[in-house]
């Protein structure tokens, strides 16, 4: 929907959101450092499913580690009846498990009672950008009316039902980081803080190796716990806990705008407000003292690279629908959230809804989705049964292991 153009009626405005939430899922698989990590090790995993050597269990030992990133949440998740926003202190601890490695766990006090204690895991980062997009969505449709009152009326409706989504224990997934990070930065207004929320999922999601291992360094120094801090942190090193940085940087940016005067506050308040992914960069340059190459070097070539990988591997369609979204998709996405853009700015896969009825959007990966299921059915459902068969199990590097500096 352009600006300027007549506003969407309620129904239409929510089934837009409800794709933009969707639709953010498919971009970050597509678009960012991390979804092209994930879709190599499962095209690896994949192509070893009729391996049953040492190499290949090791391949899909190695998707293991992507997929347990997602099962930490239900494993590990504990909760109760109160409403989480009447829990106005948020702590958090490092776990160290047998089955997930070190974890961080983010617990909500009412008082000194903990009420609900929830994993940092990938899902609670992918359901926090696609919260994020489908509630910018819904304000964005509703900023093209004409009636002031009426954008002023729903705009509050749209705000009280995304308290009621931070308020719903069994959807703790979906609001975890939402609450730390209206928590921390409580002056910012709904839309804005929705927006912060997507720039610093996507800055975590599509941090480079380089800047991983940079950023990983101040971090193990604030452990307050130095072993499992140290190994929280190794984790980064190796490209995973990448929601680490946003939790991390949403208590940075809190802690560095406490230390500033009245005015270098309220310059860098608005910073976060008119150009968010400005900011959360300024915070680890200047802040921390990381050279910006390191946060953004690898990103000239390294896309590149990966899709030519994705390409080697030879099997379905996943490397041309990276390759296709990327160069369309991830330029827009470096500067406006996914619920802000437009439908014929993106160039997207065909939508399925639950009842078979195909949506064909304006600018579109030229793929007969159905027939690319179809086709591939034996493999998807070879694919699922070696995951179930999986006991989670992480390999990773524990607390008491000996690191030594080299050099």
């Amino acid at each position: 929907m352009k600006a300027g153009g007549a506003a969407p009626a309620e129904r239409a405005r929510e089934i837009r959101a409800l794709l933009k939430h969707e639709i953010t899922h498919f971009l970050d698989m597509t678009t960012t450092a991390w979804g092209g990590q994930y879709i190599f090790r499962k095209l690896r995993a994949a192509k070893s499913l009729n391996c049953s050597d040492e190499e290949g269990i090791a391949t899909q030992r190695v998707f293991m580690l992507e997929t347990t990133e997602v099962d930490v949440h239900k494993a590990l998740l504990s909760t109760s009846n109160v409403a989480p926003t009447e829990c106005l202190t948020m702590r958090h601890e490092l776990l160290d498990d047998e089955r997930f490695g070190m974890v961080l766990m983010i617990n909500y006090y009412q008082g000194e009672k903990r009420c609900h204690s929830v994993p940092l895991s990938m899902l609670s980062l992918l359901e926090a950008n696609a919260t994020a997009s489908e509630y910018l969505s819904r304000l964005a449709d509703l900023e093209v009316n004409d009636d002031a009152v009426f954008r002023k009326i729903e705009g509050r409706m749209i705000e009280d039902r995304f308290i009621r989504l931070l308020n719903d224990p069994d959807r703790l997934e979906y609001s975890a980081l939402l609450h730390l990070t209206r928590i921390h930065l409580s002056e910012l207004p709904f839309r804005d803080l929705l927006a912060f929320v997507s720039a610093l999922c996507r800055f975590a999601l599509d941090a480079t190796d380089l800047g991983m291992a940079a950023m990983a360094n101040v971090i193990e120094a604030s452990a307050r716990n130095e072993d499992r801090g140290r190994a929280l942190s190794m984790e980064l090193r190796r490209a995973s806990a990448r929601p680490l940085l946003y939790f991390k940087t949403v208590l940075f940016v809190y802690g560095w705008m406490n230390e500033m005067d009245e005015p270098g506050r309220d310059a860098y308040l608005g910073l976060i407000q008119t150009d968010p992914h400005k900011a959360i960069q300024m915070l680890w340059v200047k802040r921390f003292g990381i050279d910006e190459s390191a946060l953004n070097l690898e990103r000239s070539f390294m896309p590149a690279s990966k899709i030519e990988w994705l390409k080697e591997i030879g099997i379905l369609s996943d490397a041309r629908i990276y390759e296709e979204s990327f160069e369309a998709n991830s330029g827009l996405l470096d500067h406006t959230p996914c619920g802000l853009l437009d439908f014929d700015q993106l160039k997207l896969l065909d939508v399925f809804l639950k009842d078979g009825t195909k949506i064909t959007l304006p600018n579109r990966i030229d793929i007969n989705v159905q027939d690319y299921f179809d086709e591939n059915l034996q493999l998807f459902s070879d694919m699922q049964a070696m995951y179930r068969a999986q006991i989670p199990q992480r390999f990773y590097v524990g607390p008491n292991v000996i690191h030594i500096n080299v050099g």
